[in-house]
């Protein structure tokens, strides 16, 4: 029950679509015992300042930010903690008083998923990157952090690959753009929103009948659940990891940000799937979601 004495944290964003965050979140807080309520709200870019200027004078402790303002809040943030700064994009705010801090949970969300579903050493594997938008950057970020062996990026816009490729240069990773070639051991991370729409059976890469040994397919889509580029995949014997984890990850993260507590992954995940079921967005125009903590 919300009471005077709530404080609330929030999702922002246009379109939110039927986002996941309330069900994790308020399960989290619930079990947690805190007086804490999560919201969604639709906001625009040119709206975001007096939003964020005016929600901690509600009691709110922070907020997620989702599509199009993750890259607007750079410029109204207090402090940035990194990695926000590096990936030119903020997902999370804590407000402390009148300052606002700012935070990007998509790497380490993602290295916590595959710890948890894959758990195999990344250091040394060669890695093939297909997108270069700002999943793609956090997620390259992630895997510098882990040092693999190099990252082949691929993404319909050469010029935006190239782009990421020049930023990845100041890792001690070797970065280039492409070629699509499969090697052993090597991890494959579908970076892109295609095959995100409900029915979609788009792919961005068209799986050999022939798969090299301990290749690992990665989506950072969740939903629907299982992509075309996963189910061909898992049919030609690869390994693979769903976005669900990552956005789980980035949930437990965030509640930790708010506030200074742990929740447990398996109860936000239960609550993650339980949506997933009973998932209605099938409007048109409607946000089928993707791994961007929301």
């Amino acid at each position: 029950m919300i009471g005077p004495g709530t404080r609330t944290a929030w999702v922002l964003g246009s379109p939110l679509g039927h986002t996941l965050s309330p069900a994790m979140h308020n399960a989290a807080y619930r079990s947690m015992g805190l007086d804490l309520v999560y919201l969604p709200a639709r906001v625009e870019a040119g709206d975001l300042r007096v939003v964020l200027e005016g929600l901690p004078l509600l009691g709110a402790v922070g907020c997620n930010l989702t599509l199009p303002l993750k890259q607007a809040a750079l410029g109204l943030m207090t402090r940035l903690e990194p990695p926000a700064a590096e990936l030119g994009a903020v997902n999370t705010v804590r407000f402390e008083g009148r300052s606002r801090v700012g935070f990007n949970t998509d790497a380490q969300g993602w290295l916590r998923s595959w710890d948890e579903e894959v758990g195999q050493p990344l250091e040394g594997r060669p890695v093939l990157l297909l997108g270069a938008g700002g999943a793609a950057r956090a997620v390259a970020w992630a895997l510098a952090s882990r040092r693999v062996a190099r990252i082949q990026v691929v993404n319909r816009d050469p010029e935006r690959a190239r782009g990421l490729v020049n930023d990845l240069s100041r890792s001690d990773v070797p970065c280039r753009v492409g070629p699509v070639e499969l090697e052993p051991d090597m991890v494959v991370v579908q970076a892109t929103s295609v095959g995100m729409a409900p029915g979609d059976g788009a792919t961005c890469l068209e799986w050999p009948e022939s798969v090299p040994p301990g290749v690992v397919a990665c989506d950072l889509v969740y939903r629907p659940r299982r992509t075309r580029f996963l189910r061909e995949a898992s049919q030609r014997g690869v390994r693979i990891l769903g976005g669900l984890g990552m956005l789980v990850h980035q949930a437990v993260l965030t509640i930790e940000i708010f506030t200074g507590r742990r929740p447990c992954p398996a109860l936000l995940r239960r609550q993650a799937e339980a949506a997933l079921s009973s998932d209605r967005c099938t409007a048109p125009g409607a946000d089928p979601g993707c791994a961007d903590g929301c």
